[in-house]
C-alpha cells in the first residue's frame, strides 16, 4: 500500500475514534423545540409540506375570495335596490336586482364546494407526507431514542397532532383566510361609501386587536401543556395496557385504576384551562360586534336626520357592521385553533429537530488481519447519564469459529453484542467487520451481515411466513410453498410442525400473543438464519425453549455458512460447552476464559465477590 495511502487511512481512523456528542439526549419530555418561531414562520415551515399541490391550493383560495367579495357585493346591492327602487316603486329595477343576487348566490355556493373539494384532498395528502417524513424520520434515529421516549408519546405526536395540523389547514386557513378577506375587504368597500360611519363601525376593532394581542401568549402556553398531557396519557395507555397481564398477575389492578385516573384528572384539568382560555375571545367579540352595531345605528340615525346618508346607505352599514364582526367572532374562535395547532407543529418539530449520532462515515478499508471476522480495538463505552460499562476493549473473532460471552448479570455482555451490531457507538474506540469500520457501514448493507437473536422476540402482524420473511429482501416474493421447501432444507422441518397452520398461523396484533413464548423464538431463529449471515449474535436466543428445542436448532445453526462467525450470551452452561473460546465479561473487563472449566471457575469466584 502507498505510504501515503495509509498515513490518510490512519488520519481518518484516528478521527473516527471519537464520538461525534457523547453527552447527546434524545429526551422529548422536555420541549426540544422551546417555540416553532411564531405563526407565520411556523405556517411557511408546514406548507413546505404542501409541495405538487399548490396550485389546487391556490384554487381553493380563489374560491375563498369568490365568497369574500360577495360578502362585500350583496348590502351595497340591497342599499341601492332601497334607494334606487323600491322607494320609487321600481319594479322591474328591484327584479334585476333580485336575478344580480340570485346569481351572485349561485356562485357562492358552487365556489363553497369546489372549496371543500380542492382543500380538502390538500389537507388529506399533506397529512399522509407528514406522517410519511415522521415515520422515515423515526427510521433514521437511533436505539438511543426509543429507550428515553415513550411509545404513546410518539404515537400521540404522529396521530394527534398531525390531525391537528391537518384540520389547521383544512378548516382554520381557509376559514382565517375567509375572515381576512371579508374584514379587510369590508374596511375598505365602506370608506368608499362613508367615512365618518366607518370610523365609529371600526373604532371597538382596536381594542379588540389589542386585547388579542395580549392574551395569546396565555393561550399557546395552555395549549401547549394540553399537548404534552395528552402525549402522556397515550403513553401511560400503552403502557400500562401493553403490561395488562403483569398487572393482574401481581394484582395491581387498583393501582392500575388510581394511576390512570390520576393521569386523566390531570389531562382532563388541563384541557379544561385549554379549552376555557380558547372560547375566551368569542363572547369578547361578540360582544364588541354588538356596541359597534349600535354605534352606527345611533350615529348613522343623526347622519340620516341630517341628509347625509340615505336610509338604504343605513341599512347596508348595518349589514356590513355584521359582515366585519362576524369573521371576527370566526377569528376568535381560529386564534385557539391556531395556538393548538402551533403547540401541536412544536411537538413534531422537536423530533424532527433530533439528529443520529449514528452517522454513516467515509468508506474506510484498513488491512483486513486474515480469517478475522471481526475486531473490537480498544472499545470503550458508557451509557446516557452513566459510567463506563465496558471499558478499553480488545477482541478479535475468527471466521466460522463460535464465541461464549460468560458473566454476572449487568456485567456488560449484552452492551457488548449492541457495539458488535452497532445498535450505539463506542464513545472510544474501532470495531471493525472483514476490516471495515463498522460505522462506514450502511445500515441495510449492515443488516445483510449481521442477524441477532435476542431473548424476547419481536414478532409482528400477519402470519408465522411473513415474519420468517421480514427484513429479507431475497425472500420478499418467495410464496409460502417455496419457504416451507427451503426452510425443510435448511433443518426445520421439526421445528415447523410446531404450528399448527405451519406457515399460516397468524401472528396477532399484539405481537404473537397466540403463540407460546417458545413458538416466537423458533420464528426468530428461522428469520435469522435463513439471511446466511457473516456475524450471528444469540443474546440468551435459548432461554425459553426446552433442551429438546434446543438441540434442533443447535442443528440447524449448522446448516450456516461454514465461515459464518456466531458470538453466544447464554447462562446455560451447556449451552456454551461447544464454543471455540469463552470470555468472561465482568468490571468493565473481558477476560479470555480458556477452557470450560476455567469459565466455570470464573463465574463462581465472581458470584462469592459480588
Amino acid at each position: 500500500m502507498n505510504p501515503r495511502s495509509r498515513l490518510r487511512q490512519l488520519e481518518l481512523l484516528k478521527c473516527m475514534t471519537i464520538k461525534p456528542n457523547a453527552e447527546l439526549t434524545y429526551s422529548l419530555d422536555k420541549d426540544t423545540v422551546k417555540h416553532p418561531g411564531g405563526f407565520w414562520k411556523s405556517t411557511k415551515q408546514f406548507f413546505g409540506y404542501i409541495k405538487g399541490d399548490g396550485g389546487k391550493l391556490l384554487v381553493g383560495f380563489a374560491m375563498v375570495l369568490i365568497d369574500a367579495a360577495a360578502a362585500m357585493l350583496t348590502p351595497f346591492m340591497i342599499a341601492r335596490a332601497i334607494d334606487q327602487y323600491i322607494s320609487i316603486g321600481d319594479l322591474q329595477g328591484l327584479i334585476v336586482i333580485c336575478f344580480q343576487l340570485i346569481a351572485i348566490y349561485f356562485v357562492t355556493m358552487v365556489s363553497g364546494y369546489i372549496q371543500g373539494i380542492f382543500v380538502g384532498s390538500v389537507s388529506q395528502r399533506t397529512l399522509f407526507r407528514l406522517r410519511e417524513s415522521i415515520f422515515s424520520k423515526l427510521q433514521s434515529l437511533p436505539i438511543a431514542f426509543f429507550n428515553q421516549n415513550k411509545a404513546g408519546d410518539l404515537m400521540s405526536r404522529i396521530n394527534n397532532d398531525t390531525e391537528k395540523l391537518n384540520q389547521f389547514l383544512s378548516d382554520s386557513v381557509v376559514r382565517f383566510l375567509g375572515s381576512f378577506f371579508t374584514i379587510f375587504g369590508v374596511a375598505i368597500f365602506v370608506f368608499f361609501i362613508n367615512v365618518k360611519l366607518s370610523l365609529v363601525m371600526l373604532i371597538t376593532a382596536v381594542g379588540l386587536a389589542i386585547l388579542t394581542r395580549l392574551v395569546s401568549p396565555l393561550v399557546g402556553r395552555l395549549n401547549k401543556k394540553t399537548a404534552r398531557n395528552v402525549g402522556d396519557m397515550s403513553a401511560a395507555l400503552q403502557e400500562n395496557l401493553t403490561n395488562f397481564r403483569v398487572v393482574v398477575a401481581f394484582g395491581k389492578r387498583q393501582y392500575f385504576r388510581d394511576f390512570l385516573d390520576k393521569v386523566n384528572r390531570k389531562n382532563y384539568e388541563a384541557t379544561i384551562y385549554s379549552d376555557s382560555a380558547n372560547k375566551l375571545f368569542e363572547p369578547i367579540y361578540d360582544f364588541a360586534g354588538g356596541v359597534a352595531l349600535v354605534a352606527v345605528l345611533w350615529y348613522g340615525l343623526f347622519l340620516l336626520s341630517t341628509g347625509e346618508i340615505t336610509i338604504g346607505i343605513l341599512i347596508a352599514f348595518a349589514s356590513y357592521t355584521q359582515r366585519f364582526y362576524s369573521p371576527l367572532q370566526y377569528l376568535a374562535t381560529i386564534v385557539g385553533e391556531v395556538q393548538v395547532s402551533l403547540a401541536a407543529w412544536a411537538r413534531v418539530l422537536a423530533v424532527f429537530s433530533m439528529r443520529s449520532d449514528l452517522p454513516v462515515f467515509e468508506n474506510v478499508q484498513t488491512e483486513k488481519t486474515k480469517n478475522i471476522r471481526l475486531e473490537l480495538k480498544n472499545v470503550s463505552f458508557g451509557y446516557e447519564g452513566g459510567g463506563l460499562v465496558v471499558e478499553d476493549v480488545n477482541l478479535s473473532f475468527e471466521e466460522g469459529k463460535t464465541y461464549a460471552l460468560v458473566g454476572p448479570t449487568g456485567g456488560g455482555k449484552s452492551t457488548l453484542v449492541s457495539l458488535m451490531s452497532r445498535l450505539y457507538d463506542p464513545l472510544s474506540g474501532i470495531i471493525t467487520i472483514d476490516g471495515k469500520d463498522i460505522r462506514s457501514y450502511e445500515s441495510v448493507e449492515r443488516s445483510q451481515l449481521i442477524s441477532v437473536i435476542l431473548q424476547d422476540p419481536i414478532l409482528f402482524s400477519g402470519t408465522v411466513g411473513d415474519n420468517i420473511r421480514y427484513g429479507n429482501v431475497a425472500l420478499l416474493e418467495v410464496d409460502d410453498i417455496d419457504l416451507d421447501k427451503l426452510l425443510r432444507t435448511r433443518g426445520f422441518a421439526e421445528v415447523l410442525s410446531r404450528f399448527d397452520q405451519g406457515l399460516a398461523t397468524p401472528v396477532s396484533q399484539t405481537g404473537g400473543a397466540s403463540l407460546s413464548l417458545g413458538q416466537k423464538q423458533l420464528i426468530s431463529f428461522m428469520r435469522a438464519i435463513l439471511r446466511q449471515p457473516k456475524l450471528l449474535i444469540l443474546d440468551e436466543a435459548t432461554a425459553n425453549i426446552d433442551t429438546v428445542t434446543e438441540a434442533m436448532l443447535n442443528q440447524a445453526l449448522e446448516a450456516l455458512p461454514k465461515d459464518t462467525t456466531k458470538v453466544i450470551i447464554a447462562h446455560r452452561l451447556n449451552t456454551i460447552k461447544e464454543a471455540d473460546e469463552i470470555m468472561f465479561v465482568n468490571g468493565h473487563h473481558v477476560t479470555k476464559a480458556g477452557s470450560f472449566d476455567d469459565a466455570i471457575r470464573l463465574i463462581e469466584s465472581s458470584k462469592r465477590n459480588s
